[in-house]
């Protein structure tokens, strides 16, 4: 059902609260509310640039640039302002157990990554199940 599919995420948004909370000042997140879907009526947002996987699949939808950045000014360090993964509208083909995925989310300001959790069957169809690594 769509709210088991839209709603899930009660651990992540109680994690986003506290590291607002505990965020220094000038390091705080650009934004006062988080909703995947808040602030989303069709007006154009951040130019991404992403591979189409036509020179290698494991590229494709992966994003290059983000506003034409190869990588975020927010954090302090390399590996927390790197942009990697995709938008998750989509992801390589030929995942396996021992795939890592990234998804970038520009209003986390950072990439998330995801690893395998468990082979699950979702409405008669075959998949993984992955969870944030935190």
């Amino acid at each position: 059902p769509p709210r088991s599919t839209l709603f899930p995420y009660t651990t992540l948004f109680r994690s986003l609260k506290l590291g607002k909370q505990v965020a220094p000042e000038g390091k705080r997140a650009p934004f006062e509310k988080f909703g995947f879907f808040y602030n989303r009526n069709n007006t154009p947002g951040h130019t991404l640039t992403v591979f189409t996987g036509q020179e290698n699949l494991k590229d494709y939808a992966r994003i290059n640039r983000w506003d034409g950045k190869d990588k975020m000014q927010f954090w302090d360090g390399e590996n927390c302002n790197a942009i990697r993964g995709t938008d998750a509208t989509g992801f390589p083909s030929m995942l396996d157990e021992n795939s890592t995925l990234f998804i970038f989310n520009p209003e986390l300001c950072q990439s998330v990554e995801l690893v395998y959790n468990q082979k699950v069957t979702h409405e008669d169809l075959p998949a993984f199940r992955l969870v944030i690594v935190l």
